[in-house]
């Protein structure tokens, strides 16, 4: 696999700045994706928490829950 970078350096300098230029490409996609599902995750927890409160300060602290809405 060296031998073939070298020879493509030498060759098509061109082609070897595409190649890399995919690969970072590639690099952020992925990053990103990973960076959304995790984005999602959290949105999902705070969901339920929120729901969580909901469904208790009414029956325990109406006055709070007031303050709240």
């Amino acid at each position: 696999s060296i031998q073939m970078s070298t020879y493509l350096q030498h060759a098509h300098p061109q082609a070897m700045q595409l190649l890399q230029q995919q690969q970072q490409q590639q690099q952020q996609q992925q990053q990103q994706q990973q960076q959304q599902q995790q984005q999602q995750q959290q949105q999902q927890q705070l969901q339920q928490q929120q729901v969580q409160h909901s469904s208790m300060i009414p029956s325990t602290h109406p006055q709070n829950a007031a303050a709240l809405y």
